[in-house]
């Protein structure tokens, strides 16, 4: 009776898969062919907010706020679906990216399995009901969601988000879970610093403390770079905000309400604190004190810099 069961869900399992395979779009996709050295818009565009669909992602490590992010938007906005990360073992390749996606793309830029991924996702995106689509997971970014984002600009407002904190917190967090620990880890949510696309080059990867400073940067430097590609496209709006002020009402409130939110209450509700991880002070005061000094070291690095000389010459992805 056990088999049978397993086998019947497994069966069901497999025909929603298949259905959500069948049920892509025929969309056009962006194939990058807009590359141009622009600045940052500050308008909405003719089309504005009202009326239409707004979808909202990251472009962001991981250990910033993306859990509270997507929290925030569910406590507060009006007519919304809210996500932070859509997980599952059958939800892997159709809506999260599986690693052959995230290792593709960074290897190998917007191939065609990629495409084909964001082609089934943002068409089961722009069918779901509601107002307001916040998705922020920070894998999306780098496996090609904004190479891929066009259909959406076709229907609605895209808000990327760049939450920044301090890159000692992060690096440390992330060490304290041991996110960098293996390779497989790091393709699967990370990324690998011997990608041959990545923006930013790392000499020592024997060192957690140096892997984790890195992917900060590479994180800051890919945020750039999508800015200075990207923000003269009319219905793309980005937007950056420090975890600091996302965790106060003002600077909650103006955040929302610049990604075209309906707010669904008259005072803003702030959640508590989200996926938090272990205390930094459980870390051994000497890797604190390497962590602090390759922070020190890596804040000189300008990743405007390096994200225009990279835009200049064309796509990178």
């Amino acid at each position: 009776m056990v088999r049978s069961h397993q086998r019947e869900c497994a069966q069901q399992t497999a025909a929603r898969i298949i259905r959500d395979k069948a049920n892509c779009s025929q969309s056009n996709l962006w194939l990058h062919s807009h590359h141009a050295r622009v600045t940052r818009r500050s308008s909405c565009g003719k089309r504005g907010f009202e009326g239409m669909k707004n979808f909202v992602f990251t472009m962001t490590t991981g250990r910033s706020g993306t859990t509270y992010l997507a929290e925030l938007a569910r406590l507060n906005v009006q007519n919304a679906n809210c996500y932070h990360e859509i997980l599952g073992w059958d939800r892997f390749g159709i809506d999260t990216p599986e690693v052959s996606h995230l290792t593709l793309f960074n290897s190998r830029g917007n191939i065609e399995p990629v495409r084909q991924f964001w082609k089934c996702k943002l068409s089961r995106i722009m069918r779901e009901e509601g107002a307001y689509y916040c998705e922020t997971s920070h894998l999306l970014m780098k496996a090609g969601l904004i190479e891929n984002i066009k259909p959406l600009t076709e229907v609605g407002e895209v808000h990327l988000i760049e939450i920044t904190r301090d890159p000692e917190e992060i690096a440390m967090s992330l060490i304290l879970r041991g996110d960098f620990s293996n390779i497989g880890n790091m393709w699967m949510w990370y990324l690998d610093p011997t990608y041959p696309r990545n923006l930013v080059k790392l000499s020592d990867v024997s060192k957690i403390e140096n892997l984790c400073v890195w992917y900060v940067f590479e994180m800051r430097a890919r945020a750039a770079y999508y800015r200075k590609i990207a923000s003269d496209i009319e219905h793309i709006h980005f937007h950056e905000i420090d975890m600091k002020d996302l965790v106060s009402e003002e600077g909650a409130e103006k955040l929302l309400s610049d990604t075209g939110a309906e707010l669904a209450v008259s005072k803003i509700r702030l959640p508590g604190q989200k996926n938090a991880g272990p205390s930094r002070k459980s870390l051994p005061s000497e890797l604190r004190d390497r962590v602090r000094r390759v922070v020190e070291a890596a804040s000189g690095l300008d990743v405007e810099g390096i994200a225009e000389q990279i835009a200049n010459r064309g796509p990178r992805f």
